[in-house]
């Protein structure tokens, strides 16, 4: 909920994006084997997509405030048996920016509104009409009561989010981790997902010469895991 109004009603410079949350959370609770390796990860993840205009960027904060307590309460450092609350995590980061979507796209009817009140500010004469008059006195505090409640509407809207999104994911994880069916990649190592993440940093260039780079990269280590799990089984 706060870091849905850092990012859209109250810009408090970078609060909002996951290495900086991840800073904060290390330093509070000392846990830096997991709160940065976190932070890096889902920073690199979405640096391709850029806020501008219409483009909402996916909720990278919320996916650290959804993964970092977990890991905090279960004691997971290592990113083999992250991976599943990472994926999860990522797709409820881009379900809050479509949510986000949804309710920018709802507050559109508020415009005309908005547009009836600047158009009388506008007028230097008051009606006559004692009901017209009372009927422009109360909506002389028209953009007060839009501001609250959209800011409140945001607050309770990203709260419900929160929550929903964090209790499914401990559900889910919970309940995999009771039936024995919990997927776990003991080999895995930050460094390969620092890997897969910086995909999204190297878009992010905009340049083809780095695309196909980034393509050819990918297609060596996927070489070079196979032929080492060949060698592996013919030894």
């Amino acid at each position: 909920m706060l870091i849905g109004i850092a990012r859209f009603s109250h810009i408090i410079g970078l609060v909002e994006r996951p290495l900086a949350l991840s800073l904060v959370a290390a330093f509070a609770t000392d846990l830096w084997d997991v709160a940065l390796p976190l932070g890096i990860t889902l920073e690199l993840l979405w640096l391709d997509i850029v806020a501008m205009g219409s483009i909402i960027q996916p909720f990278g904060g919320m996916a650290f405030l959804l993964l970092f307590p977990l890991c905090a309460t279960l004691s997971w450092t290592q990113p083999g048996v992250l991976l599943l609350p990472l994926v999860l995590c990522m797709v409820a980061a881009h379900i809050g920016a479509y949510c986000e979507l949804r309710y920018r796209i709802q507050q559109n009817c508020l415009l005309d509104r908005v547009a009836r009140m600047l158009a009388r500010e506008g007028d230097t004469g008051k009606a006559e009409n004692p009901v017209e008059q009372a009927t422009e006195d109360q909506e002389e505090i028209i953009p007060e009561r839009l501001l609250h409640q959209c800011f409140v509407g945001r607050i309770l809207w990203h709260a419900l989010l929160y929550l929903a999104s964090y209790a499914i994911l401990c559900l889910v994880v919970s309940t995999l981790i009771d039936w024995n069916i919990y997927p776990v990649l003991p080999n895995l190592q930050w460094v390969f997902v620092y890997a897969l993440a910086t995909i999204g940093a190297i878009l992010s260039l905009r340049q083809r010469r780095a695309y196909i780079l980034c393509g050819l990269s990918i297609l060596v280590i996927v070489a070079l895991l196979t032929g080492g799990e060949l060698i592996d089984s013919l030894s």
